[in-house]
């Protein structure tokens, strides 16, 4: 019964381990394929003989791979914003589709928007990552003069289509004074306004002041010549040299003023008393007579102030002739007896000194110089500072002072019984 029982044993562990080895499990039960990948199991891609993997993976376009885990478009060098695009077969790998004035395999390179010429004929067109710039050159048909208190704008009035209103250009401000009106015809349009009106804008740049405005078309109305903003500016030089009249110790012997004046109409003149509100009636003076000056700026802008920088004294109208007697050194009096003293109260466009006249050796005239800048008040650096002690300079010092663009009095002329040499 044992020996039985034994073989009966080993026949059904037969069976049972045929019967496991003849069912072997379905290799893609696993779902060996990612991203969405087909499972085909048994055969290799041609059906015929059996894989060595047991399973081949079909991927989606865009994947590869053994079980299409490979992301073409993962790692894809597609530039300035493109997107990534699988081609039809995984195995032709992946195109770039460009934004817009985009080019190249990876849209790697701007395309040249400027080569069909999308500006037109009067305008420039330049090339920019992505777009392009169109400028069109008015400066054959706009004029822009300026002035110490204003700028004047004046266009051709064919900028506008025909029937169009001249009211209809404006500068920054829209109200009326900052419009446009015709003269000369119709045949031109004119737009001014002061520096401190029509919302104009003022800054300081290196050696200069510059007002800026814009000529702005207030309808919705695109001309023939593509006028829609014109940018306008005042370039003003922020140091200048004047000339102011000469005085003479002649008696009874008048002189013309000679008035100098730059761009911001500076003047420096003689005054009859230590108000500056007066000019003397006669251009004659004596040795030892006190005598008033004044640098002033023309201009009705609260926003410009002049200050007084130096001031002196030659025997003939050469700024630059010796000897040299100063009078004022970086904004200070020099410590002469008598002083010279200086006024700086007479507002911000006007800067007043005194001195007592004098002459030169074997000269019958003198010339006063001055040089001054003209700044935007309350800038850095827009004022006249303090002197806590008085400049002792002697006529020897002078060749060593720096030179300037200065502004030029009227030489003073004395007689040889009342001549006081210096």
């Amino acid at each position: 019964m044992a020996k039985f029982y034994f073989v009966a044993v080993c026949s059904l562990l037969a069976v049972l381990s045929h019967s496991t080895l003849g069912n072997a499990a379905d290799p893609c039960d696993q779902d060996p394929c990612q991203n969405t990948g087909t499972c085909t199991s048994g055969t290799n891609s041609t059906g015929t003989n059996p894989l060595s993997s047991g399973y081949q993976c079909t991927c989606l376009n865009g994947y590869t791979g053994t079980n299409c885990e490979i992301d073409l478009c993962a790692n894809a060098s597609c530039l300035n914003g493109a997107t990534c695009r699988p081609r039809a077969s995984s195995d032709a790998g992946y195109i770039c589709k460009c934004k817009k004035n985009f080019i190249g395999k990876h849209c790697e390179r701007d395309a040249d928007d400027c080569a069909n010429s999308p500006c037109g004929p009067s305008a420039t067109c330049t090339d920019l990552v992505g777009g392009y710039e169109c400028e069109v050159d008015f400066s054959s048909q706009v004029n822009v003069s300026c002035d110490g208190r204003e700028m004047t704008i004046t266009l051709n009035a064919s900028l506008l289509d025909d029937g169009g209103e001249p009211s209809s250009l404006r500068l920054n401000n829209d109200r009326p004074t900052c419009t446009g009106v015709f003269i000369q015809d119709e045949s031109k349009i004119q737009l001014s306004t002061p520096y401190q009106d029509c919302d104009t804008m003022v800054e300081e740049i290196g050696d200069n002041i510059i007002f800026s405005n814009t000529v702005r078309h207030t309808e919705n109305v695109i001309t023939t010549h593509n006028f829609v903003e014109l940018p306008v500016e005042c370039i003003m030089r922020k140091k200048e040299t004047v000339h102011g009249p000469l005085y003479r110790i002649i008696r009874d012997t008048p002189a013309k003023l000679i008035q100098g004046h730059g761009q911001f109409e500076l003047m420096l003149e003689r005054y009859s008393n230590e108000n500056f509100d007066a000019l003397p009636s006669s251009e004659d003076v004596r040795i030892r007579d006190k005598l008033y000056y004044a640098v002033s700026l023309n201009s009705s802008a609260d926003i410009i102030t002049v200050l007084l920088d130096s001031c002196w004294a030659t025997p003939r109208s050469n700024d630059d002739d010796t000897p040299r007697y100063d009078l004022i050194v970086d904004g200070c009096p020099v410590d002469h007896h008598p002083p010279v003293e200086r006024y700086t109260t007479l507002g911000p466009l006007k800067q007043g000194f005194t001195f007592h006249a004098f002459g030169f050796v074997g000269h019958s005239q003198a010339y006063v110089h001055c040089d001054v800048t003209v700044c935007v008040t309350n800038a850095d650096g827009c004022r006249q500072g303090a002197c806590p002690e008085r400049i002792r300079r002697s006529l020897r010092d002078v060749p060593s002072l720096m030179k300037r663009k200065e502004l030029h009095s009227q030489a003073f002329v004395f007689s040889e019984h009342s001549r006081d040499g210096l």
